[in-house]
């Protein structure tokens, strides 16, 4: 297991979830820049990573595929932190500038569900990547399943109606958009509406599954944006959808950063 005793001279409970966060981050990418084998303790067998659209369960499958990416080196730029559905866990989003075999350097998204085990010591439960190629195209989701029927819906009441968004919200939900924090689902929409009249285009759309603390899913989707008919904007946005005994879903966390080229 990854663990932080020691870091900062802290104990768990001495360190915020910011400080946590910033902490086991850090590891985590001077780890696949020198020495990817060294990311297997931080994930264990149930553990998911989505890189590039395909999900990996398990620590020796997560790192092959990290490993098939090449040499790669990390220049973190954004990192924001909330509490996840559990206690117990954070949710954190990443971006940053990644340069792959010392020639090609393209900006990066990523998403972690970092889950305590005891103090100090913490796994990756979920780990979603996108390397943010420049491209035109634009993807369908799938209304049939649950991730692209409630994107397809949040994307569209944004565009068209965004005080619609206050009911896809708990009441405890939190909005980090660029860096900034809204709490609840007034503030949230408020701070939408204030952006302008936007247009969205999704271009992908990734899924998984996570049980910690409750029935939710992760979303995480990279697209072009549009404010005020200006030219497109690339950005990702992660979402976690939590689901009720009815069967109905609302979010409860929602980070969002523009991908500057």
């Amino acid at each position: 297991l990854g663990t932080l005793r020691g870091a900062r001279g802290a104990s768990q409970e001495q360190m915020s979830a910011q400080e946590v966060a910033t902490a086991f981050i850090g590891h985590y990418y001077n780890l696949c820049d020198a020495n990817v084998d060294g990311l297997a303790p931080l994930y264990q067998d149930g553990s998911l990573a989505t890189v590039e659209g395909e999900q990996h369960q398990g620590p020796a499958n997560i790192v092959a595929k990290l490993k098939s990416l090449g040499q790669v080196t990390h220049v973190q730029q954004s990192l924001d932190v909330q509490p996840s559905l559990s206690p117990s866990a954070i949710s954190i989003f990443a971006t940053g500038a990644i340069t792959i075999n010392g020639t090609q350097q393209y900006h990066f998204a990523q998403y972690f569900q970092l889950v305590a085990t005891g103090p100090g010591a913490y796994y990756l439960q979920n780990d979603m990547l996108r390397i943010c190629y420049p491209k035109d195209t634009q993807l369908t989701p799938d209304t049939s399943e649950i991730a692209g029927a409630f994107m397809n819906h949040y994307y569209t009441t944004y565009d068209t109606n965004p005080d619609g968004l206050a009911g896809l919200y708990l009441p405890n939900a939190s909005l980090h958009f660029e860096g900034q924090q809204f709490d609840g689902p007034a503030a949230i929409v408020e701070k939408h509406k204030v952006v302008g009249q936007v247009t969205h285009q999704i271009q992908t759309l990734e899924l998984q599954q996570q049980s910690i603390g409750g029935n939710a899913a992760c979303i995480f989707v990279t697209g072009r944006l549009s404010i005020g008919g200006d030219n497109p904007l690339q950005f990702a946005q992660f979402f976690q959808l939590v689901g009720d005994a009815n069967g109905d879903y609302a979010l409860l966390n929602d980070m969002f950063r523009l991908i500057y080229a």
